[in-house]
């Protein structure tokens, strides 16, 4: 076993500290950062295969194809907090450069001035704002993957009193291939055996990264000797099916440089020194750099555009430039607008006069819809450069898949739940019981996290997840044929959770808990276990099942839980008491109840992010049922919701905190602020 295999699959112990759920211990950005340094994500735009992400200062920082689950195709990794840029080598990524009065500035870092956000409500197109203090010139990227097609486009505008001669484009793509079941690092650990080849193209405007899906000796060989002797463009299009990076400006260039992406020599060090040695084509841990030439605008202003195409060989990436060229910069931005404009249009947004909430409802949309597989419905939680953010977890997707039924997209829904039957263990082996769910999977139903990292939790939240999505489809054979589709995987879970139990003292058996880093057996499972032990009776019955076992084994659970739950004088002991209610443990009239939402308000002001956002979504749950209940907490919840919710207009905005994009924290919010609308509705 070689030295990389082995610290990635080292690095895969870490991968334990992201199973944290919502019924469980905070999940913030903390735990993530720890395993693998901060992301350095703050927006990112997609079409469900070709997924890009940017930090503040409009760096690509990810860039995943041919699903946002799979290869990230950039080189980039941070490894520690503070700037310049988080760590990151200079190296990295890919970003747009300027030379000003002789010396080059990238725009990736201090000391630029930022500012970003989504060009328009409702739109994927990320437009991110930089300027040096006391200067007279700014620069925008406006960014988008267009829809239907893999394609990205990166616009510069330019607004300065003087016409700029050169701009930079710097790319060290990084191709890959490589999914490792269990071991989600190949893309990210590995980058030392990742990336192939670069050339330019035939037009002499564009270049061409690349990697054969499985390279041997004899491509390699081929790939140096053909980059020795300087061989035409068409010469290196015989190679293989695999990762096609076919990069082009749609205006005047000055000239195309290829090299090393690391090194005194590299082409980013010959950039920097304005002497670049002009080489066409580079193999191995390569990078490119075009000098484009600006183009005038409008008055004042003056443009660079970069179309980027992903395909599976030449050819296909060639197609696609063809139809960016036909198309131009401002046809495909308004195709890309009218799209998400038309898929906004069929979801149930929050009915209310605040257009704010339901521009903020609408990105948390966005927001999952952009992570979410085309072609088999997986929800990964971002999609950012280090693992293993970049997967489906079923105890987060779970509330992916009920914000999807609150928005009415129960489609949607329906194929995310179809995503988690498939990948639900239907034989038994070691580490991997009948029933269970991976703590996590590849967006094409590959299990990416070690199977001893067991999550009982899972199927739980999945089972959950289910009930839910089956009492929204209306009475008739589209409810039977739901129910119907969906038995098998509901037996198998439940038959899992009922007999996941100490025969000694009837609470389940143990599951790994982030915190502890270690298996637990806790509250939050205790919770889990029977709310989903529940649900799968509740969908039972509607399916004409009997399963009395379940029942028995609900029984057992029950008192469990109130003994955790309340001291001897039956008052709240638990930290989130309303999590005891959502379980379905409060009768209703209970005072108990309304004794948990005033609790989760109280602390309210002290929570950020996920936990937040968590604490939100239950008492939105609890309020919709519940509206005369909503004067007591209205303030706190309207003000926090509105601290927590992702805002289209500020992505990111100077001196504030930088917040990565993530599917579970908008699944949460948008569940928050629906219920928050129904109670509120006349």
């Amino acid at each position: 076993m070689s030295a990389s295999i082995r610290v990635a699959i080292g690095m895969c112990a870490a991968l334990a500290s992201l199973t944290a759920g919502v019924a469980g211990a905070a999940v913030g950005p903390d735990l993530f950062e720890e395993a693998f340094g901060p992301a350095d994500c703050t927006a990112f735009t997609g079409n469900g295969r070709l997924t890009v992400s940017v930090n503040q200062f409009g760096r690509i920082t990810a860039c995943r194809w041919p699903s946002p689950g799979y290869c990230d195709q950039v080189a980039y990794r941070t490894r520690e907090r503070g700037l310049p840029a988080l760590g990151v080598e200079p190296a990295d990524g890919v970003m747009w450069g300027v030379r000003i009065d002789g010396k080059m500035h990238w725009l990736a870092g201090p000391p630029w001035q930022v500012g970003q956000s989504y060009r328009d409500g409702g739109s994927v197109a990320i437009e991110s704002t930089a300027a040096l203090s006391g200067g007279s010139t700014t620069f925008t990227q406006i960014l988008f993957v267009h829809p239907e097609r893999d394609l990205l486009v990166a616009r510069l505008v330019i607004e300065s009193e003087a016409e700029p001669s050169e701009v930079y484009w710097y790319a060290n793509f990084s191709p890959c291939m490589r999914m490792i079941p269990e071991v989600p690092v190949a893309d990210w650990a590995l980058d030392g055996r990742n990336d192939f080849a670069v050339f330019a193209d035939e037009t002499g405007r564009g270049v061409c990264h690349f990697r054969p899906e499985a390279p041997g000796l004899y491509e390699w060989a081929y790939a140096r000797e053909l980059a020795r002797v300087k061989a035409k463009p068409t010469a290196w299009a015989g190679f293989d099916e695999g990762v096609w990076i076919a990069a082009r400006s749609a205006g005047p260039v000055a000239g195309i440089h290829c090299g090393r992406d690391f090194g005194e020599k590299s082409v980013l060090a010959q950039a920097e020194a304005g002497w670049m040695a002009g080489a066409t084509s580079a193999v191995g841990q390569c990078a490119s750099v075009t000098i484009a030439r600006p183009r005038p605008l409008r008055d004042g202003a003056y443009e660079v555009t970069q179309f980027i195409a992903f395909g599976r060989t030449k050819a296909a990436g060639d197609e696609i430039l063809a139809y960016a060229a036909e198309r131009g910069y401002d046809a495909l931005l308004a195709e890309t607008q009218a799209y998400w404009g038309a898929w906004l249009d069929k979801c149930r947004l929050p009915d209310t006069w605040n257009t704010d909430l339901r521009a903020r409802s609408g990105r948390c949309l966005l927001t999952i819809a952009l992570a979410m597989d085309a072609d088999t419905g997986g929800i990964i939680r971002s999609p950012v450069a280090q693992p293993p953010r970049a997967l489906d977890w079923p105890r987060h997707g779970a509330w992916v898949s009920y914000a999807l039924d609150t928005a009415g997209r129960h489609d949607l829904a329906a194929r995310h739940a179809d995503f988690y039957a498939g990948a639900l263990r239907t034989k038994a082996g070691t580490g991997r019981p009948l029933g269970s769910l991976p703590a996590a999977c590849y967006t094409d139903g590959t299990e990416a996290i070690p199977h001893l990292v067991m999550d009982a939790e899972a199927p739980a939240w999945m089972l959950w997840s289910l009930a839910e999505h089956a009492a929204r489809i209306d009475e008739g054979e589209q409810r039977t044929a739901c129910l119907e589709g969906l038995w098998p995987a509901v037996d198998l879970a439940g038959t899992f959770l009922a007999g996941w139990a100490d025969a000694r003292t009837g609470a389940p058996l143990y599951s790994f808990d982030a915190e502890a880093l270690r298996d637990v057996r806790d509250d939050p499972l205790l919770l889990a276990t029977y709310r989903g032990i529940r649900s799968a009776l509740e969908l039972a019955q509607s399916s004409g099942h009997e399963r009395p076992e379940w029942r028995v084994r609900l029984d057992e659970l029950e008192p469990l839980i109130r003994f955790r739950a309340f001291d001897s004088d039956g008052a709240w002991k638990c930290r989130h008491p309303l999590e005891v209610w959502f379980a379905g443990l409060i009768p209703e009239g209970d005072p108990r109840a309304s004794q948990a939402l005033d609790a989760e308000a109280g602390q309210l002001d002290a929570l950020h992010g996920i936990e937040a956002a968590r604490s939100l979504c239950l008492m939105g749950l609890y309020i919709a049922q519940h509206p005369e209940e909503l004067p007591r907490v209205d303030v706190v919840f309207r003000r926090t919701l509105r601290r927590v919710m992702p805002d289209d207009r500020r992505a990111f905005a100077a001196g504030a905190p930088a917040r990565v994009p993530d599917t579970l924290h908008a699944a949460l919010c948008l569940v928050a602020a629906s219920a928050l609308c129904d109670a509120t509705a006349p």
